[in-house]
């Protein structure tokens, strides 16, 4: 025990811990030491340690290039601790010889030994995950009780909207078991996005959001209070009523904020005036708009779209309805429209987001690379007009700037509507 003390002591200045990774190296590639090694491939400055350890003088040295690894083994042999490369090896790196094709087959049998384990567990493991996520489970060396949990979830999945905690305080015990910051939990969501079928809007949401509809799939929501839209004028179909709430709502003429759980559980939506629905991304203009407009359907989708955004505009689209989107003329409201209109080809047309608008709500914006970038994949023919204004001028637009003509083009929209439906368009409720 001393002695191999002593031998780390002696070996532990950093010459030595080259000279072992670089023999430990060569050896996992080609089962060989190799006869020479170039002493300019080691980083270290400090050679010395390495000299007096072989015995060369200070003139030999001066003109020597490499050692031999004979030369080295010797050295080994003749010290006062008698060890061999791979002993030296093992003492200095701590990592015993192993050939790269042994060290394969070994991880190869490991990872078809944990599929197996997790496999008898639940095959729903194997259905549902890559092969780099399980690797990825492989190499954390997770405990089979963290899969045990998630497949007693994911065999016990709510079949109506249940908040997380709570399944997961149903499931385990533990309300937190299936928190993302966890093992259970990020494993519990790696799977069920395996199993999820996201529909084209679904797959342009942010992360955080695309977290939400692969839980909302799966009747389970993880903050459904928070995440809200505010509206006005939609009436909402649960069964075969009318809700009485988005009723109220309409004949008060109020702007409510309505949770996601609210949304997920209608089973239509439709505008309590007319047939057409207004998104505005800016609060303060969708503000400005209910007073202009006290019996239109507006929507304030508050910049980027959130999950309840997102899932409200999937309803609507379902039933007949006209939707138009305004936002900002700045390279994340054009992305916006943009993803829109991919995502609702026959329902949404996009207003006030046109170079005739642009040319009167422009005004100087430093806009950063990465910013421009954004409108690259840009398609729609408005769209692209806009961007190049946007690039050639380096300015941008913003709502504030347009409202006057932004009333006009909601007063022809509402104007032509009403010629052709009639006065009294309400939904009779």
């Amino acid at each position: 025990m001393s002695e191999t003390i002593e031998a780390k002591q002696y070996f532990k200045a950093p010459i030595f811990k080259q000279v072992a990774k670089e023999l430990w190296r060569r050896y996992y590639k080609t089962s060989s030491f190799g006869r020479s090694m170039g002493l300019n491939r080691f980083e270290t400055s400090d050679l010395e340690p390495l000299r007096i350890f072989l015995g060369v003088s200070l003139v030999d040295w001066k003109t020597k290039k490499t050692i031999t690894v004979a030369q080295f083994q010797q050295a080994l042999n003749e010290s006062i601790f008698h060890l061999d490369i791979a002993d030296f090896i093992l003492l200095v790196t701590k990592r015993s010889l192993v050939l790269q094709e042994e060290e394969q087959a070994l991880k190869k049998q490991a990872f078809q030994d944990f599929c197996q384990t997790i496999e008898q567990i639940s095959p729903i493991f194997l259905e549902n995950l890559s092969i780099k996520q399980l690797q990825h489970w492989h190499e954390q060396k997770v405990n089979v009780a963290v899969f045990e949990k998630v497949a007693q979830g994911l065999e016990n999945l709510p079949t109506e909207y249940t908040r997380l905690p709570v399944f997961a305080y149903q499931i385990t015990g533990n309300p937190h078991a299936f928190d993302e910051t966890t093992q259970t939990g990020q494993l519990f969501m790696q799977v069920l996005a395996g199993q999820a079928d996201l529909s084209t809007s679904e797959k342009e949401l942010s992360k955080t959001e695309e977290k939400h509809a692969v839980l909302s799939e799966a009747y389970l929501l993880k903050d459904d209070i928070k995440n809200n839209v505010s509206l006005r004028g939609l009436l909402a179909k649960k069964g075969q009523r009318w809700d009485g709430l988005w009723q109220q709502a309409c004949q008060e003429n109020t702007s409510w904020n309505v949770p996601l759980k609210e949304v997920l559980s209608v089973e239509k939506l439709q505008p309590y005036q007319g047939n057409s629905v207004f998104i505005i991304e800016n609060s303060g203009i969708y503000s400005i708009l209910l007073e202009e407009f006290p019996r239109a359907t507006f929507v304030c989708s508050s910049g980027q779209f959130n999950y309840t955004v997102w899932t409200l505009l999937r309803k609507l689209a379902r039933s007949n309805v006209s939707i138009y989107y305004c936002g900002d003329l700045d390279p994340e409201g054009l992305d916006m429209a943009q993803r829109l209109l991919d995502s609702f080809p026959e329902r949404l047309k996009t207003i006030g987001m046109t170079p005739d608008f642009f040319d009167k709500g422009k005004t100087t914006k430093e806009i950063s690379e990465p910013r421009l970038k954004k409108m690259n994949r840009l398609t729609d023919p408005n769209l692209q007009l806009v961007a190049e204004q946007i690039r050639t001028t380096n300015m941008v637009a913003y709502q504030e700037g347009t409202i006057p003509e932004l009333i006009q083009t909601i007063e022809e929209i509402l104007y032509n509507e009403t010629n052709t439906r009639g006065s009294e368009a309400f939904v009779d409720v």
